[in-house]
């Protein structure tokens, strides 16, 4: 859309700018994912998982809507590719949900808490950054490659556009547009149904608002880097929120930023740790703690090492996958985030019982 010759700066830009709202967001909303399903679990209360499916119904409205209207092209990210890597969705996924638990936070979290003082996401965005990398390119990348050779689909037979507006138009032998709003509709409208039926969610405008700026926080993502700063001279797909392998990247870059350039992802690590600590100063939230004692510091670190590796398994993070991906109407983010959800149940209930023993014992007898 804009001719510019430095694209990429003004991308680079924007993109801090969406990092830093994004950061200020959490903190002022206590969005978070793991907080979620906790609620849920431990007090039977949906309000803050009612504001991330806002958050994913906004995402996906806005994000659909740019595709139809000819401004976004996002058959190339990574989500939409034809093969479909099942095993590591479903394990990657569930690894990443279980680890969220025992760090107490998704890497988005974590980073915002780090910027609030709190030495034990510190710890926890450090080893998620760490085995990050090491799962995509340094000694784990072993057996990630193993689970994407075993365990493959292939939709390029059936399907050209492993989504649900591609399964859509194949069915109801509809064009792509067409196609692409019967299923923005399908999705979005029980969503919206289950969401705003809860009065006291009705009734809670901060929750709703955190769910509307964090959808519209991924589609601008998505605008600005497949539409508005898109270099059109440059091989990239568009991309928006996601926060796996950008805090990998992001911990490289400060280590070799001489040799190394900036980019999206980074960008956004950045500003969301800028706008989180601005934010935690503006309402004296900003103080220091660290580890009651060496049990809980290994508990975080177990939990930052498994979604480092369950988020490079299965290509994203509550953001990466549960908001971004899914709006793409994608299939491997959706299978992967219902993954990161039932992760995220195994891990409160573990935390629950004490030992995986214990877990395994209070689910036979329910079961039996």
């Amino acid at each position: 859309m804009l001719q510019v010759s430095d694209a990429s700066f003004l991308l680079a830009v924007s993109g801090f700018v969406l990092g830093t709202l994004l950061g200020i967001t959490i903190v002022r909303t206590r969005f978070c994912t793991m907080g979620a399903v906790a609620d849920i679990v431990l007090s039977n209360n949906y309000g803050r998982m009612r504001s991330w499916l806002l958050a994913i119904v906004i995402a996906v409205i806005g994000t659909q809507l740019a595709v139809i209207f000819g401004v976004l092209a996002i058959e190339q990210t990574s989500y939409l590719q034809p093969r479909i890597f099942w095993l590591a969705a479903i394990v990657g996924g569930s690894l990443f949900g279980f680890g969220m638990v025992l760090s107490c936070g998704c890497g988005s979290r974590n980073l915002a808490m780090s910027a609030s003082g709190d030495l034990r996401a510190l710890v926890s965005v450090i080893t998620l950054g760490i085995i990050t990398y090491m799962t995509i390119r340094g000694i784990f990348s072993v057996p990630r490659d193993w689970f994407y050779s075993a365990a493959t689909v292939d939709s390029a037979a059936w399907m050209t556009i492993p989504s649900i507006d591609g399964t859509v138009a194949r069915l109801l032998s509809l064009d792509e547009q067409a196609a692409r709003l019967v299923a923005l509709v399908i999705t979005t409208g029980p969503l919206l149904w289950f969401i705003f039926k809860d009065d006291e969610f009705r009734h809670t405008p901060r929750r709703i608002m955190a769910g509307i700026s964090v959808g519209l926080l991924v589609v601008s993502g998505w605008l600005l880097s497949g539409w508005i700063f898109k270099d059109e001279f440059a091989d990239t797909a568009p991309e928006s929120l996601t926060f796996v392998e950008p805090v990998g990247d992001s911990l490289l870059y400060l280590m070799i930023w001489t040799g190394a350039s900036i980019d999206f992802g980074i960008v956004t690590v950045g500003g969301l740790i800028v706008g989180s600590f601005i934010t935690a100063l503006y309402r004296k939230e900003f103080y220091v703690r660290g580890f009651e004692d060496s049990a809980e510091m290994g508990r975080y670190i177990i939990g930052a090492a498994l979604m480092g590796m369950g988020g490079a398994l299965a290509g994203g993070c509550t953001f990466g996958q549960g908001i971004s991906g899914v709006s793409t109407l994608s299939f491997m983010s959706i299978l992967t985030f219902v993954s990161i959800i039932i992760g995220a149940l195994v891990g409160l209930h573990y935390i629950q019982q004490g030992s995986i023993s214990n877990l395994v014992k209070t689910f036979w007898q329910k079961v039996s």
